[in-house]
């Protein structure tokens, strides 16, 4: 077994990092079990399983690459982590090629967009700590695993307790002038979505680690407590615009994957299949590539778990079921990015319309 050396230390730190972010955020999802907390947190387990069995293979894999870079048999673990850039490496392999990018541009576009802004939002709506925390640990772990605890903490707050108006509304302004989103969460949202469009398109140069870095951090900003001001755009509107955003960075992908095949009615009923099957056949072609598959996997059907479970809670106000099950069946097409940003930004509009019954029949008391 190799000795520890100064070259584990940056590997030594990721895992102490992961273990004091899931003990900070613990409190948020662990103080108590019920039904629905329980199913997220088995989702969240099952998540972190199917990735990080991947992400150890993947490891591995880096391991013996290293080795066979440096011409030996084999190297020891100081070797490898001395001469290796898992991060940029691991992100490179999944998004070198358009097969590979189909998967890992839903998981970008979801948590750039629709993610960030659940989680600023609807984390302030229901008094949940540390949100930054939960965006650091999907990055660092997996983002199906952090959504999910998030998802399960959502699940301990009474829907009598959650204030349905945006952060943004609580304060004395007047209905007549109700700000919209921050502008920190906007622009943030806005420019990490571009940063995943330029993504692909970087990955022969120097920029590519760059745009990554830049792609995180802008993740994370919004979600730390700063002074916040606001735009005139609604939160609504802010999630639809994610989904359209999300839909036309699908564009290019599909216009590359469409390539040689008939664009006709006929011709993509015969191609959907096809593209599946290549999904399918990219999922298992690289551990790296398969653990972020994994994750997307995972992400899709956690949201979609909680769309079904969110919409039930709403009672009268929920968004129409066939709008549901018009989403959840589109999912595997257009990504987990666009399908839940169209669900959130008819969620907003319910919940508006019962905040306006509520300030209307606080109007009727006084």
């Amino acid at each position: 077994m190799d000795s520890l050396g100064w070259e584990h230390a940056p590997l030594v730190l990721y895992f102490v990092l992961i273990a004091g972010l899931l003990l900070l955020l613990a409190p948020s999802f662990a103080r108590r079990i019920s039904p629905a907390s329980a199913l997220f947190l088995a989702l969240a387990g099952l998540s972190l399983l199917y990735t990080w069995w991947y992400m150890l293979q993947y490891f591995q894999w880096s391991k013996a690459a290293a080795a066979t870079r440096a011409g030996l048999p084999s190297i020891t673990s100081q070797q490898w982590l001395r001469d290796s850039y898992l991060f940029e490496e691991a992100w490179l392999i999944v998004s070198k090629t358009t097969e590979a990018w189909w998967w890992s541009e839903q998981l970008c576009a979801w948590t750039a967009g629709p993610l960030t802004i659940f989680f600023a939002v609807e984390g302030k709506r229901r008094g949940i700590k540390h949100l930054w925390a939960f965006m650091l640990l999907g990055q660092v772990v997996a983002i199906s695993v952090a959504q999910n605890l998030f998802f399960a903490a959502l699940a301990l707050v009474p829907r009598s307790k959650v204030d349905t108006s945006t952060p943004s509304e609580k304060d004395d302004t007047p209905p007549t002038s109700k700000p919209g989103v921050s502008w920190i969460l906007l622009l943030s949202v806005l420019a990490s979505l571009f940063t995943v469009g330029l993504s692909p398109r970087t990955t022969d140069g120097p920029y590519f680690l760059p745009n990554l870095l830049i792609m995180h951090a802008l993740l994370i900003l919004p979600l730390v407590p700063l002074p916040t001001y606001h735009s005139s755009l609604s939160l609504g509107r802010l999630y639809s615009y994610t989904a359209i955003i999300a839909l036309r960075l699908r564009l290019p992908t599909y216009t590359t994957l469409l390539e040689g095949h008939e664009i006709s009615l006929v011709g993509l009923r015969a191609w959907l299949p096809e593209l599946f099957k290549q999904a399918y056949t990219t999922l298992f072609q690289h551990p790296a590539q398969s653990s972020i598959g994994y994750d997307v996997l995972f992400a899709s059907l956690s949201f979609v778990v909680w769309m079904v479970y969110e919409n039930h809670k709403m009672g009268r106000d929920k968004v129409a079921w066939v709008w549901v099950a018009g989403l959840v069946s589109m999912t595997p097409l257009v990504g987990v990015a666009v399908s839940s940003g169209l669900y959130l930004g008819a969620r907003e509009l319910e919940l508006e319309k019962v905040e306006g019954r509520r300030l209307v029949a606080e109007k009727k008391e006084l």
